[in-house]
Formats: C-alpha cells, sequence, structure tokens
C-alpha cells in the first residue's frame, strides 16, 4: 500500500517538482551573485522584496505563538495559491520566483553559507518541499482550467481528468504536517543556531 501511495505521489508531482526545485536554487544562487557583482544595496533590496516579512531571526521569541503564527502564515498562503490556481493563467510560476527571491535575498547578506546552512535549511527543507508541493498541486489545477477554456472552443476535445482527492488529502495532510514541523524548527531551533554561529 506504501509502495502504490509512493507512486501515486511520483507519478503527479515528480516532473513538475524538480522544475520547480531547480528553478529556485537557480535563483538563490543568481540573486547574490547579481548583488556581489553590481555592489547593490542589499538591506533596501531585502527590505523591499520581503514586503515586511520578518527574516531576520533576532528577537523572536520561543514559544508556541509564535508556532501558531508562522504556521498560519505559511499554509494561509498555500491555500491562496490555490484559490489564485483556479484562475487559467501560470501564476504558480510567479509565486515560486517570488519564494525563490525572498530566500536570495536572505543570502546577500554576510556569511550567506552559513546563513543558508544555519538559518535556513533546518526549517526550509520542509517548508520549501511545503512550498513546492503547494506548486505542483496549483500548477495542475491551472492547466486543468486552462484545458477547460480551451474546451469551450474546441468542444470535441475531452479536458484530462485530474486526481483531485489525492490533491485535497495532500493539502489537507501532507502539506500542513511539512509546515508545522518547519514552524516549530524555526522558532526553537533555528534562533539557537544563528545565535551561536553570529
Amino acid at each position: 500500500m506504501q509502495i502504490n501511495y509512493i507512486r501515486k505521489r511520483r507519478a503527479t508531482y515528480w516532473p513538475q517538482f524538480v522544475h520547480f526545485a531547480i528553478m529556485m536554487m537557480l535563483i538563490w544562487l543568481l540573486v547574490p551573485t547579481i548583488f556581489y557583482v553590481f555592489h547593490l544595496d542589499a538591506q533596501s533590496a531585502r527590505d523591499g522584496l520581503t514586503l515586511g516579512l520578518n527574516v531576520n531571526t533576532d528577537g523572536r521569541s520561543d514559544n508556541w505563538r509564535n508556532v501558531l503564527g508562522l504556521f498560519e502564515h505559511n499554509y494561509g498562503l498555500a491555500w491562496f495559491y490555490i484559490g489564485v490556481a483556479f484562475l487559467p493563467l501560470p501564476c504558480y510560476w510567479v509565486f515560486a520566483v517570488f519564494n525563490a527571491l525572498t530566500v536570495g535575498i536572505v543570502l546577500v547578506g554576510p556569511r550567506p553559507i552559513a546563513t543558508l546552512l544555519l538559518g535556513i535549511l533546518p526549517h526550509g527543507v520542509l517548508e520549501i518541499t511545503a512550498q513546492i508541493l503547494t506548486l505542483c498541486i496549483a500548477a495542475q489545477i491551472t492547466k486543468y482550467i486552462q484545458q477547460l477554456v480551451h474546451n469551450l472552443w474546441h468542444p470535441t476535445e475531452y479536458p484530462s481528468t485530474i486526481p483531485w482527492s489525492t490533491l485535497l488529502i495532500d493539502m489537507c495532510s501532507i502539506v500542513p504536517l511539512l509546515y508545522i514541523i518547519s514552524a516549530i524548527i524555526e522558532t526553537f531551533v533555528t534562533p539557537v543556531l544563528m545565535q551561536d554561529y553570529f
């Protein structure tokens, strides 16, 4: 049963998941490189592109309210991606680029390797996985809606079906689980790692 579960998820998400992951990692590398080569002001970009989001771990209190706040923010944003996915436009690429840009901007500061390894990856492995999984679900929904719109002008063609139950189950089980664990790590572990190094 577990083998079928894994095969089903792999068939549903794998190619798109890899595309999003590669694109995001390339942006992570490209953004700090551009800032370094052109001597751009990292702090202004950080303030502008993150739209006031707290990307700094200093001053975060180690409590469960912070975990809940991070979870609500990330999981709420995930459902926003899904809602926008019902438009026949590939907005999921915009969200993927924006997410990657925010990580790239954080890496522009001093000690980017330490920031990546200690400040982003401990919780980011799970959080970014949840983001990419959400983007894959959004991509499937958008492509289905595009096929329905296309079918209005070509009624003889039938849109391919998508696994609605799988997508909904994953949005209500795997995605929130990844977000809650990443929020716990970001609240209780990441600040300690950053404080010890910085």
